[in-house]
């Protein structure tokens, strides 16, 4: 994220969470308590605790403890440590190469193995 979306993003968290819900529990403790002003105070204690929480995250992003971790067209999740890619090939190691051939070889046979195996017996049916 560049530099000054975060700025901007940390102004307006701490705005939200420092002056505006504050602000609007304090209205709503004033006067008589009625039934919407206790659900909107209720919405605005998840606001305070949402902003809150967001802020550190934030704080942990900036001091390294957590780390984005962007997965191709998926969104970003939070990680300690970031999945770091491997770029070996999926194959054998190239000195080895010869032995793949080797064991799929010994493996096939000559046939010869397949015919000592014992079959499998037909499974009788229920009358």
């Amino acid at each position: 994220m560049p530099h000054h979306f975060k700025v901007v993003l940390v102004i307006r968290l701490l705005i939200v969470t420092f002056v505006i819900v504050p602000l609007a529990l304090y209205l709503l403790g004033r006067g008589p308590r009625s039934r919407a002003k206790r659900i909107l105070s209720g919405l605005a204690f998840l606001v305070l605790g949402a902003t809150a929480s967001s802020l550190g995250v934030l704080l942990f992003l900036e001091l390294g403890v957590l780390e984005l971790q962007w997965h191709g067209g998926y969104t970003p999740t939070l990680a300690v440590r970031k999945t770091k890619a491997s770029f070996k090939p999926a194959g054998p190691e190239p000195r080895r190469g010869g032995q793949c051939f080797q064991h799929a070889a010994r493996a096939i046979g000559s046939g010869r193995e397949l015919a000592r195996l014992p079959r499998r017996q037909p499974r009788r049916r229920l009358q």
